[in-house]
């Protein structure tokens, strides 16, 4: 198989939707717990915070609800934990441009 039909067929499985497998109440409850979240946050926090919870339940909720071969919280777990982790070495980079820059290099990969 050549590189380029590889690709194409590639692309194509990737935008191809299985109608058999949408499971509507599993979204239903995953933007349920991020809306709790983000609704709690702001009312108790304001917009700031609860935009940065956002971030954090959409992350640990995609690690909860993905099939792997790991066990679901560990997932959630290592998904937060890197949030934190990338979120504070952002905030403390965002005032050197260069170092930010290599960092969002970093981050690409």
């Amino acid at each position: 198989m050549s590189w380029l039909r590889a690709l194409k067929e590639t692309a194509r499985s990737g935008l191809e939707i299985e109608r058999q497998k949408l499971e509507p109440l599993i979204a239903l409850r995953g933007a349920a717990g991020l809306a709790l979240v983000v609704g709690v946050s702001l009312l108790l926090f304001g917009p700031e915070i609860a935009a940065s919870s956002a971030f954090g339940a959409f992350q640990a909720a995609i690690a909860t609800f993905q099939r792997s071969w790991r066990p679901r919280p560990v997932l959630a777990l290592v998904s937060g934990a890197s949030l934190a982790v990338s979120t504070f070495v952002g905030y403390v980079s965002g005032a050197h441009v260069v170092l930010f820059l290599c960092l969002l290099g970093l981050w690409t990969f």
